[in-house]
């Protein structure tokens, strides 16, 4: 039989320790300034809504008497990346709490909204109209956040393109990029292998970002890049023009770390098209210099293409052709300073006898 002490204590045993419970309540004195904010965001995207998604919404409410405002604004409000910013207003947008312009406020539910799309685009993939007129379609209705999760618990393919992606880009992929890498298979008609050819150039590039991936792939639909060699044939091109655009850098002093894309273009028919050599190329980056205070890609354009045409293919032939154009140019101006200097002579009876032999009619008009 377990006795007690005096003081309440089991004998032999120490007294129980005691447990803290602390509880928490709102301090009253903050209701003083409020702003009102949905109960669905509470109840309903609490556990899915992320941090910065959190974040954003309830920044919204607090500022929506300003009317419109820019992601940067945004962004340098909260302190998040611009990209994260658009990240959220789309999921908030795909769940009906933010509303784009000219949106019906009556507007079904979500999942509503995604199964209309989908029937949308598997009509107009049946019909297949034209690239151009796909391409167009879907830049200006990209796929929505519900859209991209239906598609990828329905293909295993997606679900391992975005799995060699993140592993591409080293990061978790935000919901725009998931949805261009949906948009590239489902409606581009890209295959998963030369999507994933498009990223790793992409990173190649340092320019691994949502809009240059669109951008790259909308171009590869429009020029029907479509298959791995294509892919591969495209990408040797750009790299063989960047490290010809490093090579003629170094050897003409132009500063500029990358060519622009007229640049790369007048690179890539130059190198590919015409098999011009960089000395070829450095020979025209001359002609230009001698003639212009200017630095011109389209002046070097003009002469290659005059080289092409004639079948000037090294630097030997291109010398030989300038010093004939020289003789040529000055034989011209030694025979008309000749002309010049030559006295004048007139032969008045000639002129006259040819005169009377054709007289000069003068009508007149009244």
């Amino acid at each position: 039989m377990t006795r007690l002490n005096p003081k309440g204590q089991r004998n032999g045993h120490s007294p129980n320790p005691i447990s803290t419970v602390m509880k928490y309540s709102i301090n009253p004195m903050i209701y003083t300034n409020m702003f009102p904010v949905p109960v669905c965001i509470a109840d309903e995207h609490i556990r899915s809504a992320s941090l910065p998604q959190m974040k954003i919404i309830l920044w919204l409410f607090r500022h929506s008497a300003q009317g419109e405002i820019s992601s940067k604004e945004i962004a340098c409000a909260v302190g998040l990346y611009e990209s994260e910013v658009d990240d959220a207003i789309r999921y908030w947008t795909d769940c009906g709490v933010i509303l784009s312009a000219g949106a019906d406020t009556a507007s079904p539910s979500s999942e509503a909204q995604a199964d209309e799309k989908s029937a949308v685009r598997a009509e107009a993939q049946s019909t297949e109209p034209e690239k151009s007129r796909i391409v167009e379609r879907i830049h200006i209705n990209p796929p929505t956040h519900q859209e991209v999760a239906k598609r990828c618990a329905e293909s295993k393919a997606l679900r391992e393109l975005f799995l060699t992606t993140e592993q591409s880009l080293g990061a978790t992929l935000s919901c725009s990029m998931q949805g261009v890498l949906v948009m590239l298979h489902d409606d581009y008609g890209l295959s998963v292998e030369v999507i994933s050819l498009l990223v790793e150039f992409a990173v190649s590039q340092k320019k691994a970002t949502t809009k240059f991936i669109s951008t790259t792939g909308r171009q590869w639909c429009e020029k029907e890049i479509d298959t791995i060699d294509k892919a591969m044939d495209y990408i040797e091109a750009v790299s063989s023009a960047d490290r010809y655009w490093r090579e003629f850098c170094e050897k003409t002093g132009v500063k500029n770390p990358r060519p622009s894309k007229t640049q790369s273009e007048f690179l890539h028919a130059w190198i590919n098209n015409m098999n011009f050599s960089m000395d070829m190329i450095l020979m025209a980056y001359e002609e230009m210099a001698d003639h212009t205070d200017r630095f011109s890609f389209p002046y070097m354009n003009k002469v290659l293409v005059s080289w092409h045409k004639n079948g000037i293919t090294t630097p030997a032939q291109a010398a030989q052709a300038k010093k004939e154009h020289q003789e040529k140019l000055s034989g011209k101006k030694g025979k008309a300073s000749a002309e010049e200097k030559a006295p004048a002579s007139y032969n008045l009876d000639a002129y006259t006898k040819k005169a009377f032999a054709n007289p000069l009619n003068i009508l007149n008009k009244e």
